[in-house]
């Protein structure tokens, strides 16, 4: 059963003299809001308030927090000029950070860990991320962006994976969350439906109309993929294990519901990342090992390599660009001659490469790929979307970004830690010995899936929206390795 911190400190004073330390930082940071940005200074009330508030459901229920953390997650707002690399999402990011204080404390004063989690191969491949990021961190080309980046990372990882696994011990944890997390994303979803019909449904609203729910259509679409599969798991498990009728329609409800904005949301990769999940679906259903499927991998980029030239000759064939209709987008996919946004993202992976080449061991530093790809921009890649001044985002790959920011480890390193989810997920589907536990693993793994494919072609691991899924998913598969069920491990 997962535990109250609050109620095993052993100095609960101490923990009230934290508490108003940390109320009175938000005094704090309020005020030196206000003097840094002014335009924002209703966050002169807002942070000591909210901290105050938070503090009394701490000292009532620790866990009231970090579901509140959850449903506020999908319904946060920017509340500071993002490009300048000084945003925060309110009110979730602050709710995360109190607690993960509160988990650091508590492991001051009551000094337990289970062990199981610490070897764990999920956390290992955490270890080494955070550590290589500690690393070139410190051989940044921008440390004070670099650290702020490595923060971010920790106070995720503490909350949702460290805390989730012992939290999501207790099974119908990880259904709760799930819902918590679909219902508010729902909200935002027939939101942008509402805003997206007074436009016609047209493609060139659909980059907008999510806001101010989310920035972009891309984040907004990985981000209602990344919950279909869960809530097929659900629906599935409801079905089977006699879960009332009126769940059962609100599951379905909500997937046709997310289909349909991933759908009018005109995001490519978003729909080839539910393919993949639906190709690895079908893996699963016929018991494909992940060494077989890591192999084919490795020969299909054997084949791209060797053939890479007669592949662009094809590709460059394909005129036609993207458009409202979805069979014109789905041709548009694989456009490399005329279509923009493909042009623009061969750009940014092709600065991404060259500032690897410059520095391939540590890379440019975490969270320096905007502030520093302009210059390896090259003039026959540029595009009229293109920025002299770099100013445009990220390298739009999960993959590339960490090659150019981390070095080749730091890519490596991302790639392992996807193989061991992936690995742990596929272990429990094809092993465990409850039905509902190879569901919700089956779910959570296809999830994660579909953010991962889409990663080949976007990167939003800087987004809470993103980063909250991830790491709870990751906590998850390692609950449910780890303690799995009383057939199975005690």
């Amino acid at each position: 059963m997962p535990v109250d911190f609050t109620h095993q400190l052993k100095h609960p004073r101490s923990l009230l003299l934290w508490a108003m330390l940390l109320s009175l930082a938000g005094i704090g940071a309020g005020y030196f809001s206000y003097a840094q940005f002014p335009e924002y200074n209703w966050l002169l009330f807002f942070l000591p308030a909210s901290l105050l508030f938070v503090v009394f459901l701490l000292f009532r229920s620790f866990n009231s927090v970090f579901w509140l953390a959850v449903c506020c997650t999908p319904l946060s707002l920017a509340a500071l000029d993002t490009t300048a690399n000084v945003g925060i999402s309110l009110p979730n990011e602050p709710l995360i950070i109190i607690l993960m204080l509160v988990i650091l404390l508590r492991l001051l004063f009551v000094r337990s860990i289970d062990v199981a989690l610490l070897k764990h191969p999920i956390s290992i491949g955490i270890y080494l991320y955070l550590g290589w990021l500690l690393i070139t961190s410190c051989t940044s080309t921008l440390p004070l962006v670099s650290f702020k980046f490595l923060l971010s990372r920790i106070w995720f990882i503490v909350v949702f994976y460290f805390y989730g696994v012992s939290f999501f011990r207790e099974k119908k944890n990880i259904s709760r969350f799930i819902w918590l997390y679909s219902l508010p994303l729902a909200v935002t979803v027939i939101n942008t439906l509402i805003q997206h019909r007074e436009s016609g449904f047209s493609r060139d609203a659909a980059f907008y109309v999510m806001s101010p729910f989310f920035i972009d259509h891309g984040v907004y679409a990985a981000t209602i993929a990344f919950m279909v599969p869960p809530l097929i798991a659900l629906l599935w498990i409801g079905r089977k294990g006699g879960q009332s009728q009126m769940l059962q329609l609100l599951a379905c409800g909500i997937t046709l519901l997310f289909v349909a904005g991933i759908l009018l949301s005109y995001t490519r990769a978003a729909w080839l990342s539910l393919a993949a999940a639906a190709a690895l679906a079908a893996v699963m259903l016929f018991r494909i090992r992940l060494w077989f499927l890591v192999l084919a991998s490795a020969l299909t980029a054997v084949v791209y390599i060797n053939f890479k030239d007669d592949i662009a000759v094809m590709l460059s064939r394909n005129k036609q660009a993207s458009d409202t209709g979805f069979d014109r987008q789905f041709q548009s996919i694989t456009n490399i001659s005329t279509d923009n946004s493909n042009l623009e993202r061969i750009n940014r992976w092709n600065s991404a490469i060259a500032m690897f080449k410059e520095k391939p061991v540590t890379g440019f530093g975490p969270g320096t790929y905007i502030f520093k790809y302009a210059p390896y921009q090259h003039s026959s890649d540029l595009t009229p979307i293109s920025t002299n001044f770099g100013d445009g985002g990220n390298s739009h790959s999960e993959y590339l970004n960490p090659l150019a920011e981390t070095g080749l480890p730091g890519m490596l390193l991302v790639i392992l830690f996807v193989l061991l989810l992936l690995h742990t997920g596929m272990k429990l589907v094809y092993h465990a010995r409850m039905t509902h536990v190879k569901w919700l693993a089956r779910g959570i793994t296809l999830g994660l899936v579909t953010y991962y494919t889409h990663g080949v072609l976007n990167n939003y691991s800087d987004s809470d929206k993103t980063m909250v899924l991830i790491w709870a998913f990751a906590g998850m598969l390692a609950s449910l390795d780890i303690y799995g069920t009383s057939k199975q491990k005690k």
